[in-house]
């Protein structure tokens, strides 16, 4: 019988060796501490190299930005750091694409951060405003544009622009509302769901839900935008209204473990998909919530993370794979990111790139090519 250790350095020895076939984007870098948390920043430059070994034509490749945390366990001073990312261009040629351009993830600015940072979220419409959750039961929301200073400031003093106190414990949920900048979800370990207004107060305006134990994630509908779910260790999965006053919808055992993390279809007013410690990923539709409309199996560990990429899924694991579905006909992922050596502690997609960070200080930035359909993701 292979050791799982030993499976496991063949598995990421296959994956490394065929790279070249699998990826038309792929950077790789290691932090000095973990990242519980990533989160691709809008705005995108555009760079040109210029002639480059013996290139007839300028490489232009593209400027994106990450938002990532420290998880030092008290060690040293935590920061939320802001990073970028030089994207090459894509390759024109055979020619082009064997000479390879050199990229790395360089964080460039930093805010001084009370303890680990669990999640930071970045408000969709004030693209300079965080909130971040942490080791105890505050939230602190920052910006950046006037808090951020360059890396490696000997400015370490905390000061958030808000402080918000209601939580008794830490925990993972946290989101903006995704048209009213005001409004924030966030779920703890206190077993609580609780809506905040930072415009009115800091202190939550209303508890929306509350489990049986911890809650692990929570999201908003993207286009009705009073529905909101929370899914947590009692296995139950939450779906309230923020104009009701009854308790949310529940969905009892909606995973045989732990309910771990959720993400709404941005393309579907009614797909929803939840991972769960059963390793599967489940797609349900909210006119039918009892039966999933698709069971998704490939992990060996639990599942972390569910994000929705256009009409795909990419869902991470502790056993340190991302997998991207599907969900036609086709069983199986339609493609493994088998480049992590850790447990997924998050991951992001936008504009076709996925970032993902791991439990081993890994932070990858990656696009698949799939050669077989043409198609890209």
């Amino acid at each position: 019988m292979v050791d799982p250790a030993e499976q496991a350095n063949i598995e990421y020895l296959v994956w490394r060796n065929n790279v070249c076939f699998l990826y038309d984007t792929l950077i790789e870098d290691t932090l000095v501490w973990p990242s519980l948390t990533v989160a691709w920043l809008p705005g995108v430059e555009s760079y040109s190299f210029g002639i480059i070994a013996c290139r007839s034509k300028p490489l232009r490749s593209t400027i994106r930005s990450l938002l990532l945390g420290t998880n030092t366990s008290g060690k040293e001073r935590d920061y939320l750091f802001m990073a970028k990312v030089m994207v090459p261009g894509t390759a024109e040629s055979e020619e082009e694409a064997a000479t390879e351009v050199g990229a790395a993830v360089r964080i460039e600015r930093q805010v001084p951060h009370q303890g680990e940072v669990n999640r930071a979220r970045v408000c969709p419409q004030r693209q300079s405003i965080v909130a971040t959750r942490s080791v105890g039961g505050d939230i602190f929301v920052f910006d950046t544009d006037k808090q951020a200073e360059p890396l490696g400031s000997k400015n370490t003093k905390f000061s958030p622009m808000l402080t918000l106190a209601g939580h008794t414990q830490e925990g993972l949920g946290l989101a903006w509302h995704p048209s009213r900048p005001e409004l924030l979800l966030s779920g703890g370990y206190d077993n609580f769901v609780y809506l905040w207004d930072i415009v009115a107060g800091t202190s939550p305006v209303r508890c929306c839900g509350v489990h049986d134990s911890d809650v692990e994630d929570v999201a908003w509908h993207p286009t009705n935008s009073n529905i909101f779910a929370s899914v947590g260790d009692d296995k139950k999965l939450l779906i309230g209204d923020t104009r009701s006053k009854l308790d949310a919808v529940s969905l009892p055992n909606a995973h045989a473990e732990s309910a771990l993390c959720l993400a709404f279809n941005p393309l579907s007013e009614t797909l929803l998909a939840t991972g769960g410690g059963d390793h599967t990923v489940l797609v349900r539709d909210l006119r039918k919530l009892r039966t999933p409309v698709r069971s998704l199996r490939y992990h060996t560990q639990e599942v972390t993370n569910v994000r929705w990429a256009c009409e795909r899924l990419i869902s991470g694991g502790a056993d340190g794979r991302v997998a991207v579905w599907d969900l036609g006909e086709r069983e199986g992922p339609v493609f493994v990111h088998g480049g992590h050596r850790g447990v997924i502690n998050d991951l992001d997609w936008a504009g076709g790139l996925v970032a993902s960070v791991d439990s081993g200080n890994a932070v990858q930035v990656w696009k698949m090519v799939l050669c077989h359909a043409g198609m890209h993701i």
